[in-house]
């Protein structure tokens, strides 16, 4: 089994570790290994515009499944191109796709009617033979008694009367089955009908508020080692492996909302970490299952991107030497080009906020010109009033006094908080020219922050 190695620059321009697992890969396993990354890629866009549009809790079920399917092609992945020693060199058939929740729950209710329905027709259909059997019984009887009593008459009269006492024989055996089979179903329907509600709803409760991991994502997901293993050879870094094990422990021992009500803002982690988690997995493993003519295109751009780049560079670093005066906030991304713009962050007021772009890290810069001397920093959190779904998750926070660092802070806000505070920075005293906060992590749908100030 290979170990894990950085993504060097060669592979990321040219490709060519994708282009090595990609010639060991039969045209069937790859075009089968493709499509089954690519659904689950459509199931992961589709959890983004339920979970965006505000139907929680029905997104993080449809990116758990999407979670899901993408690490089931990890181990089929690493076969089929050889990067688990001894495996077969074909792709294993897909494993049926998980039944959504909600299917589940039908089938369990659907399994449970018929259980209880076929109770409580046998009971019926016991019940109503009893009480029938009497019934005819006990008009054979009469039957036989007004029969005898009228053979002794004239034939043509005790024919008329075995005839009227059969007829109402037949009506009184009728209508006692009638009532036994009407109290029988009436009785045996109406608790079969209440046991098969009841117990269909506990059925479906059980499948909505299990936890993910008796869906038997566990059982088809490829186990840690084999995870490793393949994503190491793809250059998936340590840690973003063992972010995408931690997130399948986390969906697995999870406890999935039924209602929007009910997501909490742990829900607002898992889905995050579900989804960078499923990001690294395909982006690890799209580019061996490509088409040439694919890898080639991606080799154009990202060659292309960096030239354009490092002219748009040569011409920045010409202005750079001609700084405006000034308090100088900017960002690596903004929300909207006219709110939440990073001078929301400085102006004083902690009612409003700069917003990074929709699912990104990045940086927010404040430049000083002239440098100021700083004692304190302070920065407030922000979380996006009413909707409270953005905030920074962990920071790094640098300060620079003539060009270099001069002191460098981590710090983690595990919540949104409506009511955070002010955290405050002993910076020392230093003449201080630039200020910027590195978002490593975010909350939910990007980063906030409502204020930066010093003293």
């Amino acid at each position: 089994m290979s170990n894990s190695k950085p993504l060097g620059i060669v592979e990321f321009f040219w490709l060519s570790g994708a282009q090595r697992a990609a010639e060991k890969l039969s045209e069937t396993a790859r075009t089968d290994l493709r499509e089954r990354l690519g659904l689950a890629h459509q199931r992961a866009e589709a959890a983004e515009a339920l979970w965006m549009n505000g139907h929680a809790a029905e997104g993080l079920r449809l990116m758990r499944d999407a979670f899901d399917a993408t690490l089931d092609v990890v181990e089929p992945f690493g076969a089929s191109s050889r990067i688990l020693a001894g495996a077969p060199a074909e792709s294993k058939a897909p494993a049926p796709s998980p039944a959504a929740p909600t299917d589940v729950a039908e089938t369990a209710a659907e399994e449970a009617v018929s259980d209880e329905s076929a109770d409580a027709d046998e009971g019926s259909k016991a019940e109503l033979e009893a009480k029938t059997d009497d019934a005819e019984t006990e008009a054979d009887h009469g039957v036989e008694a007004k029969a005898d009593d009228a053979e002794t008459e004239a034939d043509d009269g005790a024919e008329a009367k075995a005839d009227d006492a059969e007829t109402k024989a037949d009506d009184g055996a009728e209508a006692k089955a009638d009532d036994a089979e009407t109290e029988a179903d009436g009785g045996a329907g109406a608790k079969a009908d209440d046991e098969v509600e009841a117990k269909a709803d506990d059925a479906k409760g059980r499948v909505d508020h299990a936890p993910s991991g008796t869906d038997g994502a566990s059982a088809r997901s490829a186990d840690d080692a084999v995870v490793r293993a393949v994503l190491g050879a793809r250059h998936l870094s340590k840690r973003a492996i063992d972010d995408v094990l931690t997130a399948r422990r986390a969906i697995e021992a999870a406890t999935l909302p039924r209602w929007d009500k009910d997501v909490t803002p742990d829900h607002h982690e898992l889905f995050q970490d579900l989804s960078g988690a499923r990001r690294a997995v395909a982006r690890a493993l799209d580019p061996a299952v490509m088409s040439k003519g694919d890898r080639r295109w991606i080799r154009l751009t990202r060659v292309g991107t960096v030239a354009v780049l490092a002219l748009a560079g040569a011409v920045g670093s010409f202005f750079a030497f001609h700084k405006p005066d000034g308090i100088i906030p900017t960002a690596s991304s903004n929300w909207s080009p006219s709110q939440h713009v990073p001078a929301d962050a400085i102006d004083g007021d902690p009612h409003t906020e700069w917003h990074g772009g929709d699912n990104q890290t990045g940086w927010f810069e404040i430049s000083i010109e002239p440098p100021q001397t700083i004692q304190t920093l302070r920065i407030l959190n922000g979380h996006n009033p009413p909707y409270n779904d953005r905030a920074v998750r962990d920071a790094t926070i640098e300060i620079y006094s003539d060009g270099d660092v001069a002191s460098s802070f981590n710090q983690s806000w595990p919540r949104i908080d409506p009511d955070a505070e002010f955290v405050e920075f002993d910076v020392g005293g230093v003449e201080v020219e630039k200020i910027r906060v590195i978002v490593n992590r975010y909350h939910f749908h990007g980063a906030a922050i409502a204020e930066i100030a010093w003293e």
